[in-house]
């Protein structure tokens, strides 16, 4: 309760919201030039605007039940949960001489007993001995991400099958989101009004989107190029963006071209030559760096366009638990560049005992 009572809903001063309105008017009407105090509309908006301010620094005031209550005035939805999905193998005894039917609504099952569901029918045809069944986790929440070769039942027993498994994780899976977040995302959503204008704008909207860890817009030339991260820290799969573009599209203005492509993973190999603290194996620090290393070059903390330092790399394997120090960096051998829309992400960690 302490926590949600200090949520600042509203920090905008009436010169921040003078100078967007006037950039607004500018984008959406540039034939409108007589900006000025004296200009009749510039006053109705001044006042306007005044009001405004006024009813922001009055909203902080609000007690955490009203605070609710505006943001769901506003539209604002709490997030999730949504199921995981993924694919199950279905493998025969032997080739059949005639097509296999595998029904919608055939419930797998993995060894934790966490139900899945096809959504499509699948055929395997005469000759094949497997087939791809799309399936989605019958329980909403990350507890449908599982592992490749983890779902390996049937829930009721069907002829000529063989084995099942999913061979890539599900994904997709997500919690509910917590009040604070909704309330943070509805703070945020006050400022842009569900309209999309400016690239941060874009970038909330997308946010809102369950599913959604973060997004990026890059405006080149009356193009807006959303990248976007999905809840997982994965880069967006197809599903995500065209839910991403479907939203925004209501929310644009008119004559900007919007397109949405996954984050893009910059890869950052790490190899190094170290001291071992006594007591500690090679591979047990390797381990641990391996950990320690995830958390640090995450693609879902990670800024985007952030280069990855030399420096910062060193820092974090001196941290690691059975290191001493760290002899030699060899890779990477100097800074890494990103671009604006890229994050980075762990792909290795080589580690050499001297």
């Amino acid at each position: 309760m302490a926590g949600i009572s200090q949520l600042l809903l509203w920090s905008k001063e009436f010169k921040d919201l003078y100078t967007e309105a006037l950039e607004r008017i500018k984008a959406l009407n540039p034939d409108y030039t007589a900006l000025l105090p004296s200009d009749p509309g510039i006053t109705i908006l001044d006042a306007y605007l005044y009001q405004i301010a006024i009813l922001g620094k009055q909203l902080n005031l609000l007690p955490h039940a009203s605070l609710i209550s505006w943001v769901n005035y506003l539209g604002v939805e709490k997030k999730g949960p949504t199921a995981a999905k993924g694919t199950v193998r279905v493998v025969l005894e032997e080739p059949l001489n005639e097509d296999f039917l595998i029904p919608t609504g055939t419930r797998f099952l993995t060894e934790e007993g966490i139900p899945f569901i096809s959504t499509s029918e699948v055929i395997i045809p005469a000759g094949e001995i497997q087939g791809d069944v799309p399936v989605e986790c019958e329980k909403r929440g990350t507890v449908g991400n599982v592992p490749q070769n983890h779902i390996i039942y049937l829930y009721q027993r069907l002829p000529y099958i063989k084995e099942v498994y999913n061979p890539q994780p599900t994904t997709g899976g997500f919690d509910s989101e917590l009040d604070n977040e909704t309330l943070d995302r509805g703070r945020k959503i006050i400022r842009h009004l569900w309209r999309a204008v400016t690239v941060d704008d874009y970038e909330e909207i997308a946010r809102s989107i369950p599913g959604v860890y973060k997004a990026k817009a890059i405006d080149t030339q009356g193009e807006v190029r959303l990248y976007v991260l999905s809840q997982d820290g994965s880069p967006a799969n197809s599903e995500l963006l065209n839910e991403v573009l479907r939203f925004i599209r209501e929310k644009q203005v008119q004559g900007i071209s919007v397109s949405a492509f996954p984050a893009v993973l910059k890869p950052v190999a790490i190899t190094a030559n170290v001291r071992l603290k006594s007591g500690y194996t090679l591979e047990t620090v390797r381990k641990l760096a391996e950990a320690h290393l995830k958390a640090a070059v995450n693609p879902k903390e990670w800024l985007w366009g952030r280069k990855v330092s030399i420096s910062e790399i060193l820092a974090a394997l001196e941290e690691v638990q059975g290191i001493d120090y760290v002899e030699e960096l060899i890779l990477p051998a100097e800074n890494i560049r990103l671009e604006p829309y890229e994050l980075a992400t762990l792909s290795e960690v080589t580690l050499y005992a001297v």
